[in-house]
């Protein structure tokens, strides 16, 4: 599983078999969620303008408007409510599709982009909204929860270069804009100038992340802090393996 920007989750099935050439299962899929993003997004500004309207009251510190404040204490409940149950509709949701995918591809483990990979910080409030740390943390727990369930295990894994490094040869990538949607930012495809590899920037991201984890099973341990399966660190004569077999 990869978290992305416009998909919000791109994910894979992978297998390792006995002879160690790890080979995809299919072409992947991705669990899309632009309308409510932009429903979060618009909440958002709707909670920023009315905390900036008691900002300005409290700022003038006239009586008369108590009550104008009282009202739009109101209102920021009312909004603040309406988005803490849209981003649990949208982490339960999330999280089902997710585990759903590893029951379909008879998956014993889901390896997961470590969320710390996604700090969102200085790079535009749109962009902040899109990346909440708050929701995606909601997905991974919930996730985490759904597959112990059913016995399937949750591994957080390292992104780096996840994205940069073609999943068949490891060759870095060049980026360019969707074919398909050349007017819309944000999309990257992804073109390998080694094996001639090319897709959708999440869709070799997920690959990636599986062939990572798969070749770094051994390394898996526990965090004692929140007992979450982890995979800490990545060990280059392992990485050089950690290829698709085309």
């Amino acid at each position: 599983m990869d978290w992305g920007l416009n998909t919000l989750l791109s994910a894979g099935a992978a297998r390792l078999p006995n002879d160690g050439r790890i080979t995809a299962l299919g072409a992947g899929t991705q669990f899309r969620a632009a309308g409510v993003l932009a429903k979060q997004h618009r909440l958002r500004r709707i909670f920023e303008r009315l905390h900036a309207k008691t900002d300005h009251y409290a700022r003038l510190n006239d009586r008369a408007l108590d009550d104008k404040a009282q009202v739009l204490a109101q209102e920021i409940r009312r909004v603040s409510e309406r988005r803490s149950h849209l981003n649990d509709a949208l982490a339960w949701a999330a999280a089902r599709w997710a585990v759903d995918q590893a029951v379909a591809a008879g998956a014993s483990v889901i390896y997961l982009e470590d969320l710390r990979s996604m700090e969102a910080g200085g790079m535009g409030r749109t962009h902040n909204t899109r990346m909440s740390q708050t929701v995606r943390g909601q997905i991974a727990e919930r996730m985490r929860h759904l597959a112990a369930e059913i016995g399937i295990a949750v591994v957080i894994v390292p992104p780096r270069n996840t994205s940069k490094h073609c999943p068949h040869c490891l060759t870095p990538l060049r980026h360019r804009k969707a074919p398909d949607r050349t007017t819309v930012p944000g999309w990257k495809w992804a073109i390998c100038p080694g094996c001639g590899w090319q897709g959708d920037r999440d869709q070799g991201a997920w690959r990636r992340i599986a062939a990572r984890g798969l070749t770094h099973q051994t390394k898996t341990v526990v965090d004692r802090a929140t007992g979450t399966m982890v995979i800490r660190v990545v060990v280059d004569k392992l990485e050089a393996k950690a290829v698709i077999t085309a």
